[in-house]
């Protein structure tokens, strides 16, 4: 069996393009990481993730909501811009696809992921969508199946029916048991949230799949103000770390502290010491702060000394001006979702003690 030796490691250093397979990078440390190109240490930093407590808190509640037994049939999880709903979604996929496999016929295709289209047009484009989703699930000639049949007129409603159609016998045949479906909020694009609800109702009832919607705060009103869906549909909340909060600003320093010290050169910001300023900067996303993270390591790395200069980490961070922009949108959002997510239940904390 080959193993892998410093010297083979160091050999990537011979060419600054040097692109190493995800799962490569994956297994190596960051001693082995710092021996690679400036392009796959980068690119390993960049797959360095840290779970923390409300990661942790949207994903267990995400698996009891997405499990069979569960009679949620829509849930939308929401939160701020760049809070890291995406990655959150991609690795549920990964969690429920472990969980079904083992039962799942070889056609069968349980967990579907596709990103709703945003294409320009006045009004959202359900064909588009179901073909992304005929994709996702490698149904062969989706084309083909968006085609009107001979018999039918070509009028724009008949090729939308035929690709549902399509679509229906699809999540049926291949028992696709979860849909996710990121950027949810381009659903919106539709006159009218009612149809779109109504719509994706349906979709979820043909096959017995549970739909998975991702998207910023203006997508909880479409779950919430639809009657038909709100009886079997959950919005769950993933929250940004408030500074005014100590067990919240522990936490949010304590991701800081683990991924400064996965970073990706021997020269490493000593960023811990402006640890509250950076949770400013991040607005307590995570996400945004691996965005920052991101972003210094690019210019560190691109650098001919690789060393680390003030002037990367003004660069890496948003002005303030648009960040008490996307504060005051965040400030909004958790007023709206106050006491109508997933967990914020209807008894009384005194209530919850006497059942103890």
């Amino acid at each position: 069996m080959s193993t892998t030796t410093p010297t083979d490691l160091k050999r990537a250093n011979d060419s600054e393009a040097s692109v190493r397979p995800p799962a490569e990078l994956a297994r190596l440390t960051r001693d082995e990481v710092l021996l690679l190109s400036p392009v796959d240490r980068l690119n390993w930093f960049n797959r360095v993730q840290c779970k923390h407590s409300e990661l942790n808190r949207v994903s267990k509640d995400l698996l009891e909501l997405m499990s069979p037994t569960n009679s949620d049939r829509i849930v939308a999880v929401v939160g701020m811009t760049g809070i890291g709903k995406t990655t959150l979604a991609q690795h549920l996929a990964r969690s429920l696809y472990s969980r079904f496999w083992p039962d799942a016929l070889p056609s069968d295709a349980p967990v579907l992921y596709v990103n709703a289209p945003a294409n320009g047009e006045r009004s959202f484009s359900w064909r588009t969508l179901y073909q992304k989703i005929l994709l996702a699930s490698n149904e062969p000639d989706v084309e083909g199946k968006s085609a009107p049949t001979p018999e039918a007129s070509f009028r724009r409603s008949d090729t939308v029916a035929a690709t549902r159609e399509s679509l229906n016998r699809m999540l049926r045949n291949r028992r696709v048991r979860v849909l996710i479906m990121d950027e949810a909020v381009h659903l919106l694009r539709h006159d009218s949230s009612d149809v779109v609800m109504d719509t994706l109702k349906s979709l979820a009832d043909e096959g017995e799949t549970k739909l998975l919607l991702l998207g910023p705060y203006d997508t909880a009103p479409m779950v919430h103000a639809y009657g038909q869906v709100v009886r079997r549909s959950s919005v769950l909340h993933f929250r940004r770390y408030k500074r005014e909060s100590e067990p919240d600003r522990r936490e949010f320093l304590r991701v800081l502290e683990v991924l400064m010290g996965q970073w990706p050169s021997e020269s490493v910001p000593n960023l811990s010491a402006i640890g509250d300023s950076v949770m400013r900067g991040s607005i307590g996303s995570v996400g945004l702060l691996k965005n920052a993270l991101m972003s210094i390591a690019q210019q560190q790395l691109q650098s001919r000394s690789e060393l680390y200069k003030v002037e990367m980490l003004q660069k890496a961070f948003k002005p303030r001006r648009l960040l008490e922009s996307i504060e005051q949108e965040a400030v909004r959002g958790e007023a709206m979702l106050s006491g109508a997510t997933y967990g914020d239940g209807f008894f009384s904390k005194d209530e919850l003690r006497a059942t103890a």
